[in-house]
């Protein structure tokens, strides 16, 4: 066994192999740039040494800075984590030559599987189904598109060298694929130093599904089961769980001899990762092969009880896999990845300082981050700073369990991705397993949430915090669309046409004036006639637990309307029919006998109430149609952050 690994890397996962290395009574050296001087990973290991500026190119990208401090140190090994040098193969060789061991497969099995060309064609080899495409790297765009044209569009251009989203780019038809492929050769070019690129079949609706590979120096190769990473973003991965809710026994083995069979081909050795597209009719196809541990290692570990970190040391040593085959599944595990960006700003990188940490707990949640309060997420890296993992016995107790820790999980300074991952977690096509790797765009609600502001100009203001075209103001004064405005604040316009994927800011409205006038209260939620079966629903649950409610009436430019009031009083009536003991003010009392006198003819209400005769005049008859609509939207809008979200089944606009 190794008497000291230096970590060529940072954040969680090098805390991770420190945490590992601790296990197996082996000494760790910290490396940090100038700006992860006040890092976990650099307090909890035995050494540690500054390696440079901030940047990565001047610091963990520095190849002969890594040797010195490991050799300074007396590190005889060195374990690279992912991203940063984890699959260069120039580094690699370079620590082995230096007499150090490198923590992962050898430099050959490296270059073989980071060029993409040629790990098709090893898995050719060997029987693996693979995606239609180019035999290698194509330079003549010509050739490329008369081979896209024989394979049929949609087609994808990929970075020969590379991954992570980088250099890839889909042509539909034949009229985008000279430009298509012009900027995958650039993005490639500018990100791996190399404009190689292939094409390959377009799959419209695949899973993205991983198998855990393990390999040692005595021949043995297994798999651990699989991953489904599909819900992405741009080919970044968000959330992935195991079991895949698409697997079945009989395609497990069969996806997972592939990829054994995949890694013996080349005699892999350490932990990795075959990557394959699983299409609608059940078929698969290797994609890539990821020479590192994963990102989302923990899922695996927690599935199957396999520490894969100590795996992957131990096999480096020299020492025989500890199993040679796949142990039993215990249950269902999801992972979510907590970044610092802002949904609403077109994910944007939010850097700065944290304020207040209280992670989530309890049985089967496991929390792996480098982060805590008064940390300063640097601007410098990924933004990805928490991985929350969530154990059940079956897939709806870890998606319950994962519900309530990124409830409970606060970060308050930078902005994080938090209440967009709990969205996803509501969403019922997610919930039901419908996922693929286009789930996000065609699910472009969950991206984009309500504002409320103050005023016009406080909506202009915010917008222009927001990327171009990803955003619609809609407000009205004297029921009449303000100038320069998209919308006016009729439901009737709100279609999802007009809405579908994009920020909605909202102003000048009596409903955004109460609400804002709220804000700060522990919880607010957004009730009407529409979705008064839910709303009550969750009143009688917070009565129930103790909690005393207040309704709040929007009213008529800060004046009593007599259609908010018997709202008030419908629901009034709806909580207090099943609670034994309640205790009403006056206006409580008084809201109750306007319900009485109209609830039973809400249309009767409305072209009674002042407001009501307003909007019919103004022609606005039909939304009073829909706001009458008892029960059309069983939603539950929760305010919380200047921000609307919602609770409750998807609906149709």
């Amino acid at each position: 066994m190794f008497k000291k690994v230096l970590i060529a890397n940072r954040g969680e996962i090098a805390l991770r192999v420190i945490r590992a290395c601790r296990e197996l009574g082996v000494q760790t050296v910290a490396v940090y740039s100038e700006a992860d001087r006040e890092s976990l990973h650099v307090r909890f290991a035995d050494d540690d040494v500054c390696i440079g500026p901030a940047p990565a190119r001047d610091s963990y990208l520095k190849i002969p800075r890594l040797i010195a401090a490991a050799e300074i140190t007396g590190a005889d090994a060195i374990h690279p984590g992912y991203g940063f040098l984890a699959e260069n193969a120039e580094f690699a060789e370079i620590v082995t030559a230096s007499n150090i061991a490198f923590i992962g497969p050898t430099v050959q099995q490296i270059r073989v599987m980071g060029d993409k060309a040629a790990a098709r064609k090893a898995m050719t080899a060997v029987g693996v189904p693979i995606i239609p495409g180019t035999p290698g790297p194509v330079e003549d765009v010509e050739e490329a598109l008369e081979f896209a044209q024989k394979i049929g569009f949609p087609v994808i251009i990929k970075a020969a060298a590379g991954g992570g989203g980088k250099g890839m780019r889909v042509a539909k038809d034949a009229d985008e694929f000279e430009r298509s492929f012009s900027l995958a050769r650039s993005e490639a070019l500018s990100a791996f130093g190399s404009g190689d690129v292939y094409v390959e079949k377009y799959l419209r609706r695949p899973r993205h599904i991983e198998f855990q590979i393990m390999g040692d120096k005595f021949g043995n190769v297994i798999h651990l089961g699989e991953r489904d990473c599909s819900v992405q973003r741009r080919h970044q991965k968000l959330i992935e769980e195991s079991p895949s809710p698409a697997m079945t026994p009989d395609l497990r083995k069969r996806m997972g001899d592939a990829a054994v069979a995949g890694a013996k081909a080349i005699d892999y050795v350490g932990a990795g990762t075959i990557e394959m597209l699983l299409d609608e009719d059940g078929s698969f196809f290797f994609m890539e092969m990821n020479t590192r541990i994963q990102v989302e290692h923990p899922v695996t570990e927690m599935i199957t009880g396999i520490d894969l970190v100590k795996e992957q040391i131990r096999v480096a040593a020299g020492e025989r896999l500890s199993v040679l085959e796949m142990p039993p599944l215990r249950g269902h595990v999801i992972e979510c990845r907590v970044n610092a960006e802002d949904p609403n700003r077109n994910f944007q990188p939010s850097p700065g300082r944290i304020v207040t940490f209280h992670p989530p707990g309890g049985n089967g949640v496991r929390l792996d981050t480098h982060v805590y309060a008064g940390y300063t997420v640097p601007p410098y890296y990924d933004s990805m700073i928490a991985k929350v993992i969530c154990q059940g016995r079956d897939r709806p107790e870890a998606l319950a369990k994962m519900q309530l820790a990124l409830e409970t999980f606060i970060i308050e300074g930078p902005t994080t991705t938090i209440p967009f991952l709990a969205r996803v977690m509501q969403n019922p096509r997610f919930q039901s397993g419908d996922v693929d790797t286009k789930f996000l765009e065609r699910e472009p609600e969950l991206m984009r949430e309500p504002i409320p502001t103050e005023s016009p100009d406080d909506a202009v203001t915010r917008s222009k915090h927001l990327e171009r075209g990803a955003y619609r103001l809609a407000g009205e004064r004297r029921m009449l669309k303000m100038e320069g405005f998209d919308l006016g604040n009729s439901p009737l316009e709100h279609t999802r046409e007009a809405v579908e994927g994009k920020t909605v800011i909202l102003t000048t409205t009596n409903g955004t004036r109460a609400l804002l006038a709220v804000q700060g209260a522990r919880d607010v939620v957004v009730a009407s006639y529409v979705n008064l079966t839910a709303v009550s629903a969750m009143l009688r649950s917070a009565l129930r637990g103790g909690a005393d409610i207040s309704l709040v009436c929007a009213g008529q430019d800060r004046q009593f309307a007599l259609e908010d009031a018997a709202c008030a009083g419908r629901y009034v009536h709806l909580v207090s029919r099943r609670l034994a003991t309640l205790e009403l003010n006056d206006a409580a009392l008084a809201a109750t006998l306007i319900d009485r006198k109209y609830g039973d003819n809400l249309m009767r209400l409305f072209n009674t109430a002042a407001h009501g005769r307003a909007l019919a005049a103004a022609g606005f008859a039909d939304d009073l149609t829909t706001c009458a609509a008892v029960n059309s939207f069983p939603v539950v809008p929760i305010y919380q952050d200047r921000q609307i979200t919602k609770l409750g089944p998807e609906r149709e606009r």
